[in-house]
């Protein structure tokens, strides 16, 4: 039912809300407008506008969500039912993510426009939000070319339903000229929406933690158009918005503080900066506590759960790991590790039970999270501790650590072959491959070429012994030596 909805497009920016006929491309985002302003682009949207005689050859479906609230028009019935149950499965998470009661007053009318198969629109998803008889009437109106991207969708659902909350008990007349949503805000909440379903790799935070990308809280607040970023900007931008509001929700009283952050942001009462501290007020005695809850959050969610399974590769580094054991050489003055593979010298450590005790634990700690295959593995390795803890010869250790060593070695590289096996899969079936590697292989033998270098006496001393080290076994000695040999003889 889902398939024709999985090809990417572009999102129409969603940043600004503006009054009285104002028209919506020169406000980045949705528009509220009256109807004086509806007449004057009447003319201009004339031709987006199907006659009564092409929609009804079309027979365009009307599908209403189960809470009534989405109303889902135009194209295939079987789309428009799986628009609609889309839309209130993401407000069922919005819901569940600000404790929202089900309840609601305005509609939001999606328009589905065009065939999957027609070619891609510039603009696929437009939103509007009209003051219709002193009611605002919310409508996202999607272009079907080449099919609707769902991450995309779901961004604009969520903003649609947090500006009809928002909006919900104002008077429209008595609204200010531009009503606007930050970015961060809208981003970090579809981020969070998406964290509480499980549909965000926790790897991507763990890696933007690690190598120490993330944004600041500082940088969040002042962007002003995430929309201009390139793809790798954008991932990090947007996980930098999810890690920020799930800070502020996870705070004391955070549901209702955001909320409360969610109304005044949408009437523009303050900066980023002074609604966060008006509304979160531990952030305001100290202004160091912001970061510290920032990095607190992100490190939180960069942490592997426990049930997290790691990989084959990962699980083989991890027990390679916990295998060793610690030999200090008095002479050397310097610890030396031992493996418990080589089972003769492990046993004859002095201290050698102290510290298979330490290797049990580490071994019991990693079958937890360890990859499936791998926890027999440790089990047996288990087993065979115990047993020389009790006496064991290592003689009889050392006939049952040869097989657990080629049953690691089969784990790894099977791993590898079902890699390197998805890889090929992916090249040769998949549609839209070229097939031709020339220009990946010029690539890579451009990333592998040696860099051009100035020529300097000491690099030339240092090719010729790179040379020499290179050289075969009663070779004869290269040119370049030869020469230089002559040289140093003569002078």
């Amino acid at each position: 039912m889902f398939s024709v909805l999985q090809v990417c497009l572009a999102l129409v920016p969603l940043l600004a809300v503006t009054l009285r006929g104002q028209d919506a491309a020169s406000a980045g985002g949705e528009a509220v407008r009256t109807a004086e302003g509806i007449l004057q682009e009447a003319s201009a949207e004339a031709e987006e506008v199907p006659s009564s005689e092409e929609a009804a050859a079309r027979k365009e479906s009307r599908v209403i969500s189960a809470s009534r609230q989405f109303v889902v028009t135009g194209g295939d019935g079987l789309v428009a039912g799986a628009v609609a149950t889309k839309a209130e499965e993401i407000r069922g998470g919005l819901l569940k993510l600000l404790s929202l009661p089900k309840t609601w007053k305005h509609r939001i009318h999606i328009v589905l426009q065009g065939r999957a198969d027609a070619p891609a629109s510039p603009r696929p998803i437009r939103t509007r939000i009209n003051i219709l008889a002193g009611e605002p009437s919310y409508e996202i109106r999607i272009f079907m070319g080449g099919g609707i991207n769902l991450e995309k969708l779901h961004a604009v659902i969520v903003a649609m339903l947090l500006y009809e909350r928002s909006l919900r008990e104002i008077d429209p007349e008595a609204l200010p000229d531009e009503v606007e949503l930050p970015a961060w805000l809208l981003t970090g909440i579809n981020q969070a929406i998406q964290w509480n379903a499980g549909r965000i790799d926790r790897s991507v935070y763990t890696s933007l933690f690690s190598r120490s990308e993330m944004l600041s809280p500082e940088q969040l607040l002042s962007y002003k158009s995430p929309e201009t970023l390139d793809a790798s900007s954008r991932l990090l931008y947007d996980t930098s918005c999810g890690v920020l509001v799930m800070c502020l929700l996870n705070q004391k009283g955070g549901r209702d503080a955001l909320l409360t952050l969610l109304d005044q942001a949408a009437l523009g009462e303050g900066s980023p900066r002074e609604m966060i501290e008006r509304n979160f007020h531990s952030f305001h005695l100290d202004e160091n506590a912001f970061h510290k809850w920032w990095a607190l959050q992100l490190a939180q969610l960069s942490t592997p759960m426990t049930t997290e399974s790691l990989s084959p590769a990962e699980t083989e580094r991890r027990l390679a790991d916990a295998l060793l054991l610690i030999r200090y050489d008095e002479e050397a003055r310097t610890p030396i590790p031992v493996s418990l593979d080589d089972v003769e010298l492990a046993v004859s450590l002095p201290d050698w039970k102290a510290q298979s005790r330490r290797v049990l634990d580490q071994l019991v700690h990693l079958s937890v999270r360890c990859f499936p295959a791998y926890r027999p593995v440790i089990t047996e390795y288990c087993r065979l501790i115990a047993d020389l803890q009790h006496g064991m010869q290592p003689e009889e250790a050392i006939q049952m650590i040869g097989p657990l060593i080629e049953l690691r070695e089969a784990c790894v590289s099977a791993a590898l072959r079902a890699r390197d096996y998805l890889d090929w899969y992916e090249i040769t079936h998949l549609g839209g491959k070229s097939g031709s590697f020339s220009s990946y292989l010029e690539a890579m033998k451009i990333l592998r070429a040696e860099p051009d270098r100035e020529k300097t006496p000491l690099s030339g001393y240092l090719d010729d012994i790179q040379s020499l080290y290179r050289l075969p076994a009663h070779a004869p000695l290269p040119a370049s030596l030869r020469q230089r040999l002559g040289k140093e003889g003569r002078e």
